[in-house]
């Protein structure tokens, strides 16, 4: 994803945290702060935060067929797979897409150290409970039982509003990542540098062009943002946000998975193999007034589950203190 998609999707996740009663308190504290902390969405992306590591290639999971030891671990079967997103993913839809055979092969996904996405989700979900914890005055009104209330913590190292919602931007980062196909992708054909990759992500920022570009978010007036977040691309979401079946790890791993599969179900791998240097171009999957019509349900698919993934964590790690 692009800046304006990644900002998008977190400003939109707020929005939909206001319609649960149980993430209503987490809405009223976050919705002041959207174009203050926008930013967040990105940082993770920028050379500079990265410790000089700035290649695009971070924060995947590329995944490709298995014949190593236990391969049975990395099987899991189609049932299995929608199970675990929930019914209410709309990448499901597309699951049962798929030849039967997929579903009876290895496949596990593999990235360099500090790049796995759902470490980077998780290791974030684990430090913004400990932020929240340590919350100041604003923070203890809203949460039970945390440090500052029971231990005598300097107020000056007390975790405010702001730095919290800067972590939850960051954590967004992650779970959108993770919906993105190319991501879940070992093959040569979805790395950046493909004609695929880059023009794929380009698509998801026009179809939000109503939607501020990431220069001008932070002059936008909060509520102004999250009206236009609403209007630029229209979805209808649940306003029960569902719970996580597991953890913050294995759902990034099972967004991964459905993410993979789509790109299977898009770009064959009995076309496009594995281990071959083919590449394709984005028009060429999309191609004619079957592609343009797959494009649209895939596209609306993808930022669907974008935002709703990224509430899901926003609540679970806000439940977690409540």
């Amino acid at each position: 994803m692009k800046k304006k998609s990644h900002i998008w999707i977190a400003v939109r996740a707020v929005d939909l945290l206001a319609r649960d009663e149980e993430t209503a308190t987490l809405a009223a504290l976050l919705r002041p702060l959207v174009s203050r902390v926008a930013i967040g969405a990105w940082l993770p992306d920028e050379k500079y935060f990265k410790n000089g590591s700035g290649s695009t290639q971070n924060h995947v999971l590329k995944m490709k067929p298995y014949a190593g030891a236990d391969a049975v671990r990395f099987i899991q079967s189609r049932e299995e797979t929608c199970r675990k997103l929930g019914p209410h993913r709309k990448l499901t839809g597309f699951m049962e897409q798929l030849p039967a055979d997929f579903w009876t092969r290895p496949y596990r996904g593999d990235c360099d150290p500090g790049r796995h996405p759902a470490d980077c989700a998780a290791g974030l979900a684990t430090a913004l409970t400990d932020l929240l914890l340590l919350g100041d005055a604003q923070l203890q009104s809203v949460l039970d039982d945390i440090v500052p209330e029971k231990l005598p913590f300097p107020k000056d190292a007390q975790t405010s509003v702001t730095q919290a919602a800067l972590y939850f931007f960051m954590m967004s980062h992650f779970a959108a990542d993770a919906q993105m196909p190319c991501h879940a992708d070992a093959r040569v054909l979805a790395r950046y540098d493909a004609p695929l990759h880059a023009a794929w992500e380009k698509h998801f920022d026009d179809q939000l062009d109503a939607f501020p570009n990431p220069d001008k978010v932070e002059q936008v007036p909060a509520a102004e943002l999250l009206t236009a977040a609403v209007k630029a691309f229209p979805l209808e979401l649940p306003s029960k946000i569902p719970s996580l079946k597991k953890n913050v790890w294995e759902e990034i791993i099972q967004i991964c998975r459905a993410s993979f599969a789509l790109n299977c179900l898009l770009v064959p791998p009995e076309q496009f193999p594995f281990d071959g240097p083919e590449r394709v171009a984005f028009k060429a999957v999309f191609s004619g007034p079957s592609g343009a019509r797959r494009l649209q349900d895939v596209t609306y698919a993808i930022l669907h589950d974008s935002v709703l993934g990224v509430a899901m964590l926003w609540k679970h790690v806000w439940k977690s203190l409540r």
